[in-house]
């Protein structure tokens, strides 16, 4: 029942709300079908009395699938006895006007038009083939003699012939009134969904303003009595509120080393409430990368060593100045080296390296990435430098490669049980290379470790901000 929903909603959008529409336009049109059967074959209603009853029975039945609807019950039942009697009384009216030689196939056209205006294209391509193979079919029982030419006596009176000026008048007028109406239809339900858009937006917006609010707030109060838990922990270890025991100081760091990570989580969390709202922007001033890296690698380095991992560092000693935010630079680097850290098994391998590419031909002419960066080439002009973090830890799955960077996101529940962590490392690093101009990607295997490149401008202003979510 489900699944059959799912393709209702699919083929059929909106289909009972759209229903009440085509339902008047249907009565519309089987007036409007009358009054020109009466105008032009009035007189001789003995003789095509079986089209009408056919006509009728069509009509029936379109009443009884329109109730179902109504109901909400048998749907895709209705729509099927309803395509069979719209292509029957279109059928009918092209039986009264000569048959197979008859102009007014193009009654099929409209009525394609019409299922794609009001629902869909998927909609209007089934109702086409539907309509070919009616008319189709139509066509070869005429020429095998299955349904008989229909053959009238006007007697003594001339038949009001459909070929006239004022009869394809008519017709134009009736057409051109079902347009109108379905276009108005259409209009109704696209300005409907834009304002349903707009108005989900407004929520999400809402929502992700009262979010950023929520954690920024429970962030700074949480920071207050958890900077005091870190500075009495620390007096306490140095001895000052007197001496304590070797055990009792272990338990004191093991305090300080969690109350230390909890506020960096703290920090990080306030961090990205900036980002989103806009208020967050770059400090940029001349700073040198190997010294960001030396501080990095003295910071990561009791985490290296805890798990006995092996971290090398490349850097060229001739590296120029960078001119940026140093702070949110050291930090990017940090939260790469420790995801590495974190996703490597002890005694494996993490690297870190930075090249650098003097100007943006430079980095066209050496590097097979520059494709990525090329709708930011301008920021590039006074070159660029690549920081690759490379381990071989567990690796990521290729259906997870952008989702990594994603606020809050972990792989899947067995790595947050594993492994810890809040999915926010990441999420702030590609916060912090995009304020920058730059671009953060991750090339990985399962089971073959995990490659991340950020590529910075060497140069950026202290304008650049990221703009509010």
């Amino acid at each position: 029942m489900k699944h059959l929903s799912q393709i209702i909603d699919k083929f059929l959008p909106e289909y009972r709300e759209r229903y009440v529409f085509t339902a008047k336009l249907r009565c519309v049109a089987f007036i409007g079908f009358w009054v020109i059967y009466f105008y032009f074959l009035g007189n001789l209603f003995s003789q095509t009395k079986g089209v009408a009853i056919v006509v009728f029975a069509a009509f029936f039945l379109n009443v009884i699938a329109y109730l179902n609807v109504r109901r909400g019950r048998r749907l895709l039942f209705s729509f099927v006895v309803e395509l069979i009697s719209d292509l029957t009384i279109i059928t009918a009216i092209i039986y009264l006007t000569e048959g197979p030689y008859s102009p007014y196939y193009t009654i099929y056209l409209f009525y394609v038009f019409v299922a794609g205006i009001l629902y869909s294209h998927y909609l209007a391509a089934f109702v086409a083939l539907c309509s070919a193979a009616y008319y189709a079919g139509f066509l070869l029982l005429c020429d095998i003699g299955a349904i008989p030419p229909l053959v009238l006596d006007f007697g003594d009176h001339l038949p009001e012939p459909t070929y006239t000026p004022f009869a394809h008048l008519i017709f134009a007028v009736v057409f051109l009134a079902g347009i109108v109406y379905t276009l108005k239809v259409a209009n109704f339900f696209s300005q409907q969904r834009e304002r349903m858009l707009e108005e989900r937006n407004r929520q999400l917006k809402e929502a992700n303003r009262v979010k950023s609010e929520f954690l920024a707030t429970m962030s700074h109060e949480l920071r207050t009595p958890l900077t005091a838990i870190i500075g009495f922990s620390e007096l306490i270890i140095e001895g000052v509120m007197g001496e304590i025991t070797d055990e009792q100081k272990e338990s004191l760091k093991e305090v300080l080393h969690n109350a230390a990570d909890l506020l960096e989580l703290i920090n990080s969390l306030l961090d990205l409430t900036k980002i989103e709202s806009g208020k967050m922007r770059i400090d940029a001033r001349t700073f040198d990368l190997k010294e960001t890296f030396r501080r990095v690698g003295g910071t990561i380095a009791p985490l290296i060593q805890k798990k006995d991992q092996h971290l090398s560092t490349t850097i060229r000693s001739d590296m120029p100045p960078m001119h940026g935010d140093e702070r949110k630079i050291q930090q990017l680097i940090l939260n790469l080296l420790a995801n590495a850290n974190k996703f490597t098994p002890e005694g494996g391998n993490i690297s870190v390296e930075a090249r650098y590419y003097p100007s943006w031909e430079d980095i066209k002419s050496h590097v097979e990435w520059w494709r990525k960066i090329e709708s930011a080439a301008s920021s590039f002009e006074k070159g660029g430098v690549e920081i690759v973090v490379a381990d071989d830890g567990i690796g990521i799955g290729g259906d997870h490669l952008e989702q990594v960077f994603e606020m809050f996101h972990q792989v899947d529940g067995s790595v947050t049980r594993n492994f810890g962590g809040t999915g926010v490392g990441l999420a702030l690093a590609r916060k912090f290379v995009e304020m920058h101009g730059g671009r953060i990607w991750v090339e990985s295997e399962k089971g073959k470790g995990a490659r991340f490149t950020v590529v910075l401008p060497m140069s950026v202003s202290n304008d650049l901000c990221l703009p509010s979510v």
